[in-house]
């Protein structure tokens, strides 16, 4: 079975190569999907992330805050009416619902809290619009006339007093408190670093930074190392390391392929194929039954007749060298020579009998021998096939026997095949 192309796999009991997350088909090969695209495998190019979300990295995709994938989906949807969510993820259950008093419309990253009052007082009006901001108020009922009232109230959900300098780099708040925890957003080959201002990142070992983006140094060349039957059609050296773009090797008949060194990165390694097998395209494979080869051979040869091969073979074997010993049925005869079989054969034809279909020659000298049967009008005897008496005849083949005429019919020479051949005498009816 010929070989996956690199960065490609083979399912379990499948035949077809299928392409790995994050590689994208392009012709016969399997090429690392560009910054903002991905795969999840199988034989597909690369492609956007679905509407509302984005690919931080290139084997899958993540919707954005507000939206989550439903199970069995492609496609990202938005939060129901009175449920939130706050941070990218595809799980449908971060769509949190919203907290007593609070209110969400679909695709909120947030709720609002309910503060509808056509006249709220003042304490009410003030809580209402901390509430909006990400409070939320439990319980409050009017307290009578010379009394203190006194309300309990909670942030929210992810809400809190948040200050930046307690956050990691990778986080920010969302504005002066009450205030929200939110994730920076991703850019592939960033590393987010501590900074006063929020969010601000250097590129990795492997970028270098354009605006605000991280674009790869080495481009396109994206492989640590060429996987089999490829060489490196270019490379890329940086950092200490080196990175290749690979493409498939292109080998002459009857040679092996060797496996991909980085000491001869651009070339393609090989080596004759050995005696017993024929190769193309880099891949060596046994000779059949019957059939012969040299080392280095693109193709095998069939035996001349009256010699044989196993599977595998440099030579072929005269047939018969070690004769069979085992016993044929009654009715048939061995023959342990090319010459017997072909005998044989020649007096079934002349004979009139139309059996060629059974001349298997191969199969005769695999088994050492060959048990054949005597013919029409023949039987067998002491190890020979005998025509019939006079008087006798058989009309089958491989008979231990002749058939005797009835009493008073003779037959006008041996070897009779019919009982029609079987004529009165005379002097009887």
């Amino acid at each position: 079975m010929t070989p996956c192309p690199t960065n490609a796999q083979r399912p379990p009991g499948g035949s077809a190569c299928v392409c790995n997350a994050g590689f994208g088909a392009s012709g016969s090969l399997c090429a690392a999907c560009a910054s903002g695209k991905y795969t999840a495998g199988a034989n597909v190019t690369c492609a956007d992330p679905p509407a509302n979300a984005i690919a931080p990295d290139t084997r899958s995709f993540l919707c954005n805050a507000g939206y989550s994938l439903p199970v069995v989906a492609s496609a990202c949807s938005a939060c129901a009416a009175g449920k939130f969510k706050v941070a990218s993820g595809n799980n449908v259950q971060d769509c949190l619902s919203c907290n007593k008093h609070t209110m969400s419309t679909p695709g909120s990253v947030r709720c609002q809290h309910a503060c509808n009052s056509s006249a709220p007082s003042l304490m009410i009006a003030t809580l209402c619009a901390a509430v909006a901001a990400g409070s939320h108020v439990y319980t409050h009922t009017a307290a009578p006339l010379g009394t203190t009232q006194l309300v309990r109230y909670s942030f929210a959900d992810s809400w809190g007093c948040n200050l930046q300098a307690a956050l990691p780099a990778a986080q920010r708040i969302s504005g002066a408190a009450p205030n929200q925890v939110l994730n920076c957003a991703v850019v592939p080959g960033a590393v987010y670093v501590k900074q006063d201002a929020p969010c601000q990142f250097a590129c990795d070992e492997n970028h270098t930074r354009s605006g605000a983006t991280c674009t790869r140094v080495c481009g396109n060349i994206t492989a640590a190392a060429c996987g089999p039957r490829h060489f490196a059609s270019a490379t890329c050296n940086h950092a200490g390391y080196t990175l290749y773009r690979c493409a498939p090797c292109v080998y002459a008949n009857g040679r092996q392929a060797l496996p991909w060194s980085a000491l001869n990165s651009a070339t393609c390694p090989t080596t004759p194929c050995a005696a017993g097998t024929q190769g193309t395209s880099g891949v060596c494979t046994p000779c059949n039954n019957n059939t012969f080869s040299a080392a280095g051979s693109a193709t095998c040869e069939p035996c001349a007749r009256g010699t044989f091969s196993s599977t595998g073979s440099s030579v072929c074997s005269t047939c018969f060298e070690v004769p069979s010993e085992a016993p044929c049925a009654a009715g048939a005869v061995a023959a342990s020579s090319v010459a017997a079989v072909d005998a044989y054969f020649a007096r079934t034809a002349a004979a009139g009998h139309n059996v060629s279909q059974h001349n298997q020659l191969y199969e005769f000298c695999h088994a050492r021998g060959a048990c054949l049967p005597c013919l029409p009008g023949e039987h067998e005897h002491a190890g020979a096939c005998v025509a019939c008496d006079y008087a006798h005849y058989q009309p089958h083949f491989q008979a231990p026997r002749c058939f005797a005429c009835a009493a008073g019919h003779n037959t006008s020479a041996r070897g009779s095949e019919r009982a029609a051949d079987c004529r009165c005498q005379p002097g009887f009816e």
